[in-house]
């Protein structure tokens, strides 16, 4: 049990149940938080393998989140893989910060400042999206977002700025869009990162993994032939 407030109460344990998930065998690991007052659950987790798993830590992070730890004897699907016969595993879990932009676009051939944005919340489990968009951007060019869980940078870059640390993940290619030649600043991106983690081509896009991201996109009238957005921040939520 954590307290991160009169109202708001983590739990954590196993079960031999169907809790917050359908009940994977032995005893799964759980996680939920409580309305303090009246003792009803805003939201539960439940995960686990063909073994025996356990929450045997929680610590609230501040954010309206907390962080849970415990043991587990199998793949969690938390990320990670399995090195013995039981490991650790450590996960966010709650609500997640807002996203946020960060440093600097590169102004492109037409004089006009690419901005990344977004639509929705970043999650490992809904079924509703979150859209990481780009405005400002060469009509009927060819882009794609890249992102990073490694952190934030702003390294020179072809003339702008690589907003995203090493090592850097690709998303397909997409057509901006826009108005007819002659080129102007009507494209746009739009890229569902929601229905990106649901593919599982990236393991470790789960709860509580923090992504930054960017677009790069190519301005053929430009010295470098390319273009960049600034960057956005987000954890992904339960």
């Amino acid at each position: 049990v954590a307290q991160a407030g009169p109202d708001i109460v983590f739990v954590g344990g196993q079960t031999d149940s169907d809790l917050g998930a359908p009940w994977q065998g032995k005893l799964d690991l759980w996680v939920a938080q409580l309305d303090g007052g009246t003792g009803s659950t805003t939201w539960i987790e439940q995960h686990g393998g063909s073994s025996y798993d356990g929450t045997l830590a929680l610590a609230p992070d501040g954010a309206g989140g907390v962080f849970a730890a415990g043991l587990c004897e199998g793949d969690l699907g938390l990320g990670g893989t399995p090195v013995g016969s039981r490991d650790a595993w450590v996960a966010r879990y709650g609500d997640c910060p807002t996203p946020g932009t960060y440093c600097t676009a590169k102004v492109n051939s037409k004089g006009c400042t690419p901005a990344i944005s977004y639509t929705g919340n970043p999650s490992a489990s809904h079924a509703t999206s979150f859209h990481i968009t780009a405005t400002n951007v060469i009509s009927n060019t060819m882009g794609l977002m890249i992102y990073s869980k490694a952190g934030a940078d702003a390294k020179p870059f072809q003339g702008g700025f690589l907003c995203i640390a090493s090592p850097v993940r690709r998303t397909p290619g997409q057509g901006a869009g826009g108005n007819p030649p002659p080129a102007d600043c009507s494209g746009s991106f739009d890229f569902d990162f929601n229905g990106y983690i649901a593919t599982g081509l990236d393991k470790y896009l789960v709860p509580g993994q923090q992504v930054w991201a960017q677009y790069w996109y190519r301005d053929v009238a430009s010295p470098s032939g390319t273009g960049l957005t600034d960057g956005l921040n987000f954890t992904i939520c339960h």
